[in-house]
């Protein structure tokens, strides 16, 4: 599963870095086997997550923030929003949310995001991150019911707001975590369930990733995190893995800050590849769709197994500037021609969710 690299530059020391990262993941399959059979059965099969985290790919990681340490495989469905802490610009990340809370029927929405000390004893629902109104107005269209930030939710939402505190000493000071759980009052105003402090160097602040930005599946069976434990990553999910807007964005930024690897990850038994096989017309998903269905044309008639793989190395075509893009082509190929200037790695993966084994490489 290895891809022609004829006419694409890669500076050495990036591919030297891409083969770690490659070497790590290859290992992941031994953390994913103590999950015992009968679990990687039942996830090979299909997932059945209770919470829906969103976040930004840079506003997380500028605090070394890693939102889905406590959990396992097939419990958190992640989808990464604009760094406004907003998905209205990118119909692929509305589409992720959608799916998540429409066809997976999740009613506990966490959104974490970069913040400020409060002014006061409570934060509005609405006002910090705007991505709660923009459910909110999904809500309304749907008919989901949810009611966020009033006392007849239906739904458990929480906001994580974090932000940095100088301490005594020069140098060094606290990273702060504010938890709000809103709604329960007439007020539309949370109360502080929790505040942590861990103790965080100035320097770290600002952070991007230093080793690989990863477009990976918002599928909750996908951990990227896991995959990579013990690299220095920046993190991109969106339901089929695809090049949207915020990926594209965010590659960009991970490319100027001298990152030396992109990965494209997908896997087995992809929603976002099988609703693109059955033509799925849902209007909120159209976007996702059309990137996937882009992607795997000409190949829709072989084992998804196999449509799967494609989906993934079409982005990484289309990134290496040895394939045409057709959705977001302008955008695209200035992304691409940056990752040329800059001889930054392009990677395929696929994990295979049966077994925990990734193929690809470089």
């Amino acid at each position: 599963m290895k891809m022609a690299t004829a006419d694409v530059r890669v500076s050495r020391g990036n591919i030297e870095s891409a083969r770690r990262l490659i070497e790590t993941a290859k290992k992941y399959k031994e953390r994913y086997s103590e999950l015992g059979a009968k679990r990687m059965g039942d996830l090979s099969r299909g997932q059945k997550p209770t919470k829906l985290a969103i976040m930004p790919a840079h506003g997380i990681n500028e605090f070394q923030v890693d939102a889905t340490k406590e959990y396992k495989p097939g419990q958190i469905f992640t989808v990464t929003c604009a760094e406004s802490i907003s998905f209205e610009e990118d119909s692929v990340a509305k589409g992720s949310v959608f799916y998540a809370i429409e066809h997976l029927k999740i009613r506990d929405i966490e959104v974490h995001g970069p913040g400020k000390p409060p002014a006061s004893s409570g934060r509005a629902l609405q006002k910090e991150f705007p991505v709660w109104s923009e459910i909110a107005a999904m809500d309304s269209e749907c008919g989901w019911g949810l009611k966020l930030g009033t006392a007849g939710s239906t739904a458990k939402a929480t906001s994580h707001y974090y932000y940095y505190e100088a301490g005594r000493s020069t140098g060094e000071g606290w990273l702060v975590d504010e938890r709000y759980q809103h709604g329960g009052d007439t007020t539309g105003l949370g109360n502080a369930l929790l505040m942590s402090q861990s103790r965080i160097s100035s320097s770290s602040v600002g952070h991007f990733a230093t080793e690989a930005l990863v477009i990976e599946c918002a599928d909750s069976r996908i951990i990227g995190r896991q995959v990579f434990e013990g690299h220095d990553i920046a993190l991109v999910s969106n339901a089929g893995n695809v090049l949207s807007p915020i990926a594209l964005d965010a590659i960009e930024a991970a490319v100027k800050e001298g990152v030396p690897a992109i990965v494209i990850m997908g896997h087995s038994n992809c929603g976002a590849v099988g609703a693109a096989i059955a033509k799925n017309t849902e209007a909120p998903l159209a976007e996702i769709m059309l990137a996937v269905q882009t992607n795997i044309a000409g190949w829709e008639n072989n084992v998804q197994t196999l449509v799967e793989v494609r989906n993934a190395f079409a982005s990484v075509e289309m990134l290496q500037g040895i394939r045409r893009p057709e959705v977001y082509p302008g955008r695209v190929g200035e992304v691409a021609n940056l990752i040329s200037q800059r001889g930054t790695a392009v990677v395929p993966l696929y994990l295979d969710l049966s077994s925990g084994e990734i193929g690809g490489g470089i």
